[in-house]
């Protein structure tokens, strides 16, 4: 059931990406250093997001730290291979079904801050800042269909 509060969290989480982009928009200098930096701090929040879900479905806290590492490390050199595309399709998939199981103020805001990794990432300072909005967006549409999709069935 498609309630207010989801739809707020769902919203914001999505908005990660949007503020994200705006950020790497007016901090340029900062952003190439700041790049390899969040190729590693995506995979260890994915972990953080996958450990709290765990952790939510009541699993064993032993179990749910090697998962949730398994998860990141997988993650990590998923995102390696296929330069990142497939790694955050996965991810936000992942994380559009998280965040409707769960409903939980705290998942949203990592999911927010996974966002705002991945818009930095991707932002490209050669393009003009609704280029680099629209390219973004577009390109992690999936979160957004995905968990439209779970919400109405």
């Amino acid at each position: 059931m498609l309630t207010l509060n989801y739809v707020l969290l769902f919203i914001i989480t999505y908005l990660g990406l949007f503020a994200g982009t705006i950020i790497s928009y007016f901090t340029k200098e900062e952003l190439k250093p700041g790049k390899k930096y969040f190729a590693y701090a995506r995979p260890v929040l994915f972990s953080i997001i996958f450990f709290a879900y765990l952790n939510f479905i009541s699993l064993n806290l032993t179990i749910s730290t090697i998962f949730s590492i398994i998860a990141g490390i997988v993650y990590y050199m998923w995102g390696i291979k296929s330069n990142n595309y497939y790694s955050d399709l996965f991810a936000y998939s992942l994380f559009g079904i998280i965040l409707f199981e769960t409903n939980i103020t705290l998942i949203a805001s990592l999911i927010f801050i996974f966002g705002l990794f991945t818009a930095s990432i991707y932002y490209k300072q050669k393009d003009k800042l609704l280029e680099n909005l629209s390219n973004i967006m577009k390109r992690n549409i999936v979160f957004f269909i995905v968990g439209i999709l779970i919400a109405l069935f």
